[in-house]
């Protein structure tokens, strides 16, 4: 779908950015990989969900209350927030199972 999108020019509507960023939450790195002949150099850059990335507050709380709610996790797509997730220490998980806004 991205190659597609990429190769078009076209643009990635918001269910479609909530579905690339479920599946890059899951990911270590979202280095990417060009093939041979392409003008694109990409360097490896951490994913919004590896541990340590920091500043997890500031970037998610939006409303600025101290704590990111379910609604904020859904709005910048980062929900589920799985325990991993720097995003998680700053939730209320309710039934401590290490997953949030499920």
């Amino acid at each position: 779908m991205v190659a597609v999108k990429r190769k078009y020019g076209l643009a990635v509507d918001a269910r479609e950015a909530h579905a690339l960023e479920r599946i890059l939450s899951g990911c270590v790195s979202t280095e990417m990989v060009v093939a041979a002949g392409q003008s694109l150099v990409a360097e490896p850059t951490p994913s919004a969900a590896a541990p340590g990335t920091g500043d997890a507050l500031p970037r998610w709380d939006t409303n600025g209350n101290g704590r990111i709610t379910c609604r904020e996790a859904r709005g910048h797509g980062i929900a589920p927030v799985r325990r991993e997730h720097p995003a998680y220490r700053f939730m209320r998980d309710g039934d401590g199972d290490g997953v949030v806004c499920e």
